[in-house]
């Protein structure tokens, strides 16, 4: 293993704009991630491990764990590296960079989709996708929304972007067309009306598009589409709206309660 205390050193610096670069990060095909049980997620979902930073506490205690011993590009950080390169206050002691896989709508093999449209919040595109891993949904990303690729948005998901295919859809046009090619409906989340998801089809093979809370999706505000509709969820009066993240977990978790139910 190499030992690394300089912060010019040129893997640092590139892991660096790796963490700060959203166009290097695509162009690249290249993500950040932080912490031991990050790494571990991504590696027991078959991530391919560029080069990894270890402190040198965990060099010894994890490597052989997360198999790590295995990678030729293994350095041990000075801890003025590891606190360059953490996202989070504390330096957690383990740095990766992986490989990801940018693939297109329609390569898609699930037959449930989320679609972050317009959503630009890290925690709450990370939430949605931890949500999609636990109920059984794709996910589908819009421009305008954050790049799902981010480390604020790795960490939110909670290894939950390797544990669920993860897609990009480059339009609306694009969207509307997989779905009828499909026969999937589209539900567009909306709080200012729409079928209660209480009583919405949402128990089979569906598509959930999911937006900013305070303006909608970016792709269908003030649009009607034949065979597109609008999902909400009912509230107590006086409440404006929920946040999108706990809008979004709420129709997956109805949706998957049926499914299981069902198959009771």
């Amino acid at each position: 293993m190499k030992k690394i205390s300089s912060l010019s050193n040129t893997v640092v610096k590139r892991t660096g704009k790796l963490f700060n670069d959203s166009d290097y990060r695509r162009k690249s095909g290249l993500a950040v991630v932080e912490g031991f049980r990050l790494v571990k997620d991504a590696m027991s979902a078959g991530a391919e491990i560029q080069w990894v930073f270890l402190s040198e506490e965990l060099a010894g205690e994890k490597m052989e764990e997360l198999g790590l011993s295995e990678i030729g590009d293994t350095y041990v950080a000075a801890p003025a590296v590891l606190k360059k390169l953490s996202s989070t206050a504390t330096p957690q002691g383990i740095v990766a960079v992986v490989h990801v896989e940018r693939r297109e709508l329609g390569t898609i093999a699930a037959k449930r989709l989320i679609v972050l449209d317009g959503v630009g919040e890290p925690g709450n595109a990370g939430t949605l996708i931890r949500g999609a891993a636990a109920f059984g949904f794709a996910v589908a990303v819009m421009p305008g929304s954050v790049d799902i690729f981010s480390p604020k948005v790795l960490r939110a998901s909670m290894g939950g972007v390797f544990r669920t295919p993860v897609f990009f859809c480059n339009s609306l046009d694009e969207l509307i067309g997989f779905s009828r090619s499909e026969g999937l409906p589209i539900w567009v989340a909306d709080n200012r009306g729409g079928v209660p998801v209480n009583e919405a089809r949402i128990d089979d093979n569906i598509i959930v598009v999911l937006g900013n809370e305070a303006h909608g999706p970016l792709s269908f505000a003030n649009r009607e589409i034949p065979g597109v509709e609008r999902i909400t969820i009912p509230m107590e009066e006086g409440v404006e709206s929920l946040n999108v993240a706990m809008a979004g977990t709420i129709i997956m978790y109805e949706s998957f309660r049926r499914r299981r139910t069902w198959r009771c």
